[in-house]
């Protein structure tokens, strides 16, 4: 991906749909950026990424499918306004969650990389979620960040999925203006 980028230096789109992960590390950097949509999910068994880094600081639209990496080392998207993330669990990182209920530090700390990446969102303007991120967050529902500018939410869920964490959500949105619901 770095070689790639740095061989188009004014790219300011860019749309990877199902792609399968190379390498286990991999760092989206871009100084022109403007939009980037990432579809990986659905490889789950074949690779799934170690860590993925966002350093993107033009970036404004950030449209990102695929497994919970297991870190989040650098989240630079301070300039996005519209994102869409659809954040799916591995059957493993399911299982880490069943295993651990009891300890529920320990949960946290499992998923304190989805934190990484939620935080590093936390200007966007207009959030859509979807039923997989929504389960995902409600494993780490105590720290979720604020979102000072969010004024739309919209949240895409199954009825029995991810609710637990929408009430430290909404509280963390203290300018939210639109709340759409899609069960």
């Amino acid at each position: 991906m770095e070689i790639f980028l740095r061989s188009v230096p004014v790219l300011e789109e860019l749309s990877i749909d199902a792609t399968v992960w190379i390498v286990c590390d991999e760092t989206v950097s871009s100084e022109t950026l403007r939009k980037l949509t990432i579809y990986s999910y659905g490889f789950e068994y074949l690779l799934s990424l170690k860590s993925i880094s966002f350093d993107t600081p033009r970036l404004v639209y950030f449209d990102y499918s695929d497994y919970v990496a297991e870190d989040y080392p650098k989240v630079n998207l301070t300039n996005v306004v519209e994102a869409l993330l659809n954040l799916r669990l591995t059957e493993d990182q399911y299982r880490q969650a069943r295993a651990a209920r009891d300890d529920q530090d320990d949960v946290l700390l499992r998923f304190r990389n989805v934190w990484k990446l939620l935080s590093g969102l936390r200007a966007v303007q207009k959030l859509y979620l979807s039923c997989y991120t929504l389960e995902a967050l409600s494993l780490c529902c105590e720290s979720i960040p604020v979102f000072n500018n969010l004024k739309v939410l919209r949240i895409s869920s199954y009825k029995d999925q991810g609710w637990q964490a929408m009430p430290v959500l909404l509280m963390n949105c203290p300018l939210l203006e639109t709340l759409v619901l899609e069960v």
